[in-house]
Parts: C-alpha cells; sequence; structure tokens
C-alpha cells in the first residue's frame, strides 16, 4: 500500500486525515517554547500517515497512534533545539546558515526528520544500520519536500569518511551514554556539540 502511495504521489493534505489539527498542534508545541508552522504541520501530518501505514510491513515503532507521534516523537524530537542551555543551537538550527547535523541510529527517522522538517535549511543526514528502514526514509522524505542524506552504514564504518564532519551530532536511545558519545564524537568539528537524548 505504502509503495502504490508513493508511486502516484500524496498530496500534502493526504497527512492531515489522522494527525492533529494544526491548532491543537500548535497550541502543543507552544507549551514547549516552540513554534509550528502550517507548512511544518502538514509534512509532519504525512509524515505520520505514511509511518503507520508502513509500520504494518516493517516494524519501525511500537507508537501507533497518531496523539502519541506528536508527542512522543514529533515534539520530543524537535524539543531538542531547546535542550541545551545556550541560544546558540537554537538559533544555528532554526536560521540554517549551512549548520549540519547527523542522526546517528535514527530508526524511523527520529530526530532528525522531524528536526529537518522543523529547520529546512539545516543540512541533516540520517544514518543507519538497517538497509529497510533508509530504503522507506529515501522514498518518504522526497515526498515530504524533505532534504536529507540517507547513510545506510553502521557508525563505526561510517566514521571513516565522516569523521569531524558535522557541527552536530545526535542520537535517541541507541545505547548508554558513555557509548552513545564513542559513537557520535567522532563526527562532530571541533568546537561542535553532541546532543544525547538520553532520560535521567
Amino acid at each position: 500500500r505504502i509503495f502504490r502511495c508513493l508511486q502516484y504521489g500524496w498530496s500534502i493534505e493526504r497527512g492531515i486525515e489522522m494527525f492533529p489539527d494544526f491548532d491543537f498542534c500548535s497550541k502543543e508545541f507552544s507549551k514547549y517554547g516552540l513554534e509550528l508552522t502550517e507548512d511544518a504541520h502538514k509534512k509532519l501530518g504525512i509524515y505520520c500517515d505514511f509511518l503507520i501505514e508502513y509500520n504494518n510491513f516493517v516494524n519501525l515503532t511500537a507508537i501507533t497512534d497518531p496523539v502519541d507521534i506528536l508527542y512522543k516523537h514529533f515534539i520530543d524530537s524537535i524539543s531538542l533545539i531547546k535542550a541545551a542551555d545556550t541560544d546558540l543551537i537554537l538559533e544555528a538550527l532554526l536560521k540554517g546558515a549551512e549548520v549540519s547535523l547527523l542522526d546517528v541510529g535514527c530508526g524511523a527517522g527520529f530526530p532528525g526528520v522531524p528536526l529537518a522538517i522543523a529547520c529546512p535549511d539545516a543540512n541533516v543526514t540520517l544514518l543507519d544500520s538497517l538497509g529497510k528502514r533508509m530504503k522507506w526514509l529515501e522514498e518518504v522524505l522526497p515526498t515530504l519536500g524533505v532534504k536529507a542524506e540517507c547513510v545506510t552504514a553502521r557508525a563505526e564504518e561510517a566514521v571513516a569518511t565522516r569523521r569531524e564532519r558535522y557541527d552536530f551530532a545526535t542520537s535517541r536511545a541507541v545505547a548508554r551514554l558513555s557509548i552513545l558519545l564513542e559513537l557520535t564524537a567522532p563526527f562532530v568539528k571541533v568546537g561542535g556539540f553532541v546532543l544525547a537524548m538520553k532520560g535521567t
């Protein structure tokens, strides 16, 4: 089903059928100090639809309710730009200026795809070793109008050609913090940041 939809193309309005409306989403974003444009809302909506549909064929996420996806995937991912104690990250990601970000072990695209939607000027790279997920992302992203590079490889292998290339590297729930830093830090430029999404 998903491939047929991709083959013939979905209009951007397709995404609002299951996803909460713009007013609801905008209010929820604002609770976390985040802004949501109508364009970003439509893209997140279609991304939600694709995610739920393709999850029937490949295990992408255990979270399949659109409202839960809003909170636990989209807001959680985009809130990364507010997580640090400095305005530098927020300003850099929101204003672009050739800022580069690597999402290590992106899975179904979190946090990298929502960040690419919220910050369209940023240069986002998605890295994961599972080919089926990356193939899905390569097909979905052009339909969303999202620019992001998809790389299928293990982090330990990819670093050989991507060492110190990125301003920011991030990852969500991949490993213990000590291991996560070993996987992500080599990708970051001198003066860059590793943004580790770990619970307390």
